[in-house]
């Protein structure tokens, strides 16, 4: 079974169905340009993934973290970056659900495992941190 295919998110209390659609396809890197000043990567052209095209200009701040993540091997920039710029981009402007936008991370962090390399180990654990602690724009 793909965990990349269309699928209904049911969430934990209620059993609301809350959609988001993926799509096949391949994440690609985007073309960053860092702001030391502002410790922050910006997007210098539209970066378009299977489900939505982020408009240049936009920005992450890569995983954000605790103090202790980096001892224990977690790093805010690495090679799961452009995940974080959808799920950041998708808070920011709380596009479709926060459900959806998590999962869309999971996903997207399975496409840079594949792609780029990144560690699988730690996958998990940074998505089961998105859903117990992000909040965004969706209060």
């Amino acid at each position: 079974m793909s965990i990349i295919e269309d699928w209904i998110f049911y969430d934990d209390v209620g059993g609301d169905p809350r959609v988001a659609k993926t799509k096949e396809g391949d994440l690609p890197w985007p073309k960053l340009e860092y702001n030391p000043v502002k410790n922050l990567w910006f997007l210098l052209e539209d970066y378009v993934t299977p489900e939505y095209t982020i408009p240049k200009g936009e920005f992450t701040d890569g995983a954000t973290l605790p103090a202790f993540a980096e001892i224990a091997g977690f790093h805010r920039f690495d090679r799961h970056l452009p995940a974080c710029i959808v799920h950041d981009w998708m808070y920011r402007n709380a596009i479709a659900t926060k459900a959806a936008a998590d999962y869309i991370f999971e996903v997207n962090l399975w496409r840079c495992n594949k792609l780029f390399g990144f560690d699988s180990d730690k996958i998990g654990l940074m998505v089961k941190a998105v859903r117990e602690y992000g909040e965004g724009s969706y209060r």
